[in-house]
């Protein structure tokens, strides 16, 4: 071999030798690391930042407790602290269960006209609009939205409205010949509160473990 091919051939097994080299290094200082740290799952930055915004002290479902009808028509799902009180009015009978948190606002003598959910159960072969329509009687009512739904796949109605400073919400649900009536305001105004409380009452902070609890609705007969 002469000397110019050599040369060239040292200079080849040079090169090669570097490649190798740092294809090892690079293996065993770089890619060795990862290998040896448990799969991230395709982990995001948001999902961890969302993850550290969930609420760690939510009430489980399962440390809800159970309110049934005195008839055993129907079940609801309620939190444990609530107060719950028989009510009587002028055509049903039921009773209020109650935000202990919105009672607490208010002096004992003030909380006997705090009422939150209002629920009640009688017999009836009419639909739920038609139950409201007769139990309303064409009377004044403010009502300003209703819709026909579903509720847990009873058939159901629900009314707003606004009437002298009481913002409400009102559901009918049925289910073979039953009715529950369902009531809760989301704001009461001074007006409204004349005669006893002297002032407003801001049931907002309420209204969402409300609607839980009427979507929790089981009929048992």
């Amino acid at each position: 071999m002469d000397k110019r091919n050599l040369t060239l051939a040292v200079v080849v097994l040079i090169i090669l030798a570097g490649g190798a080299g740092y294809y090892f290094w690079n293996k065993q200082y770089v890619s060795s690391p990862a290998e040896d740290t448990a799969p991230q799952e395709n982990v995001s930055f948001f999902d961890t930042f969302f993850e550290k915004l969930t609420p760690l002290n939510k009430p489980e479902q399962s440390n809800l407790k159970e309110y049934k009808d005195s008839n055993g028509i129907f079940s609801i799902k309620y939190p444990p602290a609530w107060v719950v009180k028989a009510e009587k009015g002028r055509l049903l009978s039921g009773s209020s269960l109650t935000p202990p948190g919105l009672l607490d606002q208010y002096s004992l003598e003030e909380q006997q006209f705090v009422k939150g959910l209002v629920a009640a159960a009688t017999e009836s072969k009419d639909s739920p609009e038609a139950y409201y329509k007769n139990l309303t009687g064409g009377s004044e009512t403010g009502q300003t939205e209703s819709q026909n739904l579903t509720i847990n796949g009873y058939p159901a109605y629900m009314v707003k409205g606004n009437i002298r400073g009481v913002s409400y919400i009102i559901y009918i649900v049925s289910h073979n010949n039953r009715i529950v009536y369902f009531n809760y305001r989301t704001k009461e105004t001074e007006e409204a509160r004349r005669d006893d409380i002297q002032k407003s009452i801001d049931f907002a902070p309420y209204t969402t473990d409300f609607e839980a609890a009427v979507h929790s609705i089981k009929f048992l007969k």
